[in-house]
């Protein structure tokens, strides 16, 4: 539950950042080298696992 309730006010925080950027007229940040290969191993899991290559145990 609390765990949640934490998410929640992340998106919420995380909107008004973008909202004030929006309103600034500045776009997103560019994603950082070092986030766009963390992000490319996660989706490479999740296809291996959809695939059936791999298994969660």
């Amino acid at each position: 539950m609390w765990s949640f309730i934490k998410f929640l006010q992340g998106e919420e925080n995380r909107f008004h950042h973008l909202r004030i950027q929006f309103y600034a007229c500045l776009g997103a940040r560019p994603k950082q080298t070092k986030t766009i290969a963390i992000q490319r191993r996660i989706e490479n899991l999740g296809q291996r696992y959809y695939d059936g290559v791999i298994s969660a145990m």
